[in-house]
């Protein structure tokens, strides 16, 4: 069977949050990247990423087009330390925003923007962010993040572009 073209829009952002690492120049070393994982994070995992889709929708266009839309939530955990809580999760946005617009063959900080899954979509957009903390004995800080993936597929198309 082939693969469905949202997954095959997943496993290039998965393959691009691999990418995150201090090597490459971010702020933060994403160590566990999970696709849609229900089971919560030990604190040996941090920094954590967990990313799901929370719908998709599609409004047929003109010439047998359909215009699909996939809202991508990515929950980012990290240990609190003496640094404010916001200053980190602040952070870990802008390593999240960053390492999703680099290629996986052009990876850091420093190279050239691809801000359309290596041009697998039309738009993907960064639409914010809200702060999550914890308290207890392994605090904890993070961010839930929203972005819209917008792209254009045949009609009735599950497969392809």
């Amino acid at each position: 069977m082939s693969t469905p073209l949202n997954t095959t829009i997943y496993n290039e952002i998965e393959a691009r949050l691999a990418n995150v690492t201090t090597t490459n120049g971010y702020s933060s070393e994403f160590k566990r990247i999970e696709r849609g994982t229900m089971k919560p994070f030990k604190s040996h995992d941090l920094v954590a990423v967990n990313f799901w889709a929370a719908s998709v929708s599609s409004d047929n266009e003109k010439y047998t087009r359909d215009r699909r839309t996939i809202q991508v939530f990515f929950e980012i955990y990290d240990k609190t330390r003496d640094t404010p809580f916001m200053d980190i999760c602040d952070s870990l946005a802008a390593d999240l925003v960053t390492g999703l617009n680099r290629t996986i063959l052009a990876p850091a900080v420093s190279d050239v923007e691809s801000p359309e899954l290596g041009e697998l979509v039309d738009k993907f957009i960064f639409n914010g962010y809200d702060y999550q903390i914890g308290e207890g004995q392994s605090p904890w800080c993070g961010i839930l993040a929203r972005f819209t993936v917008d792209f254009l597929t045949t009609s009735n198309n599950m497969i392809t572009i």
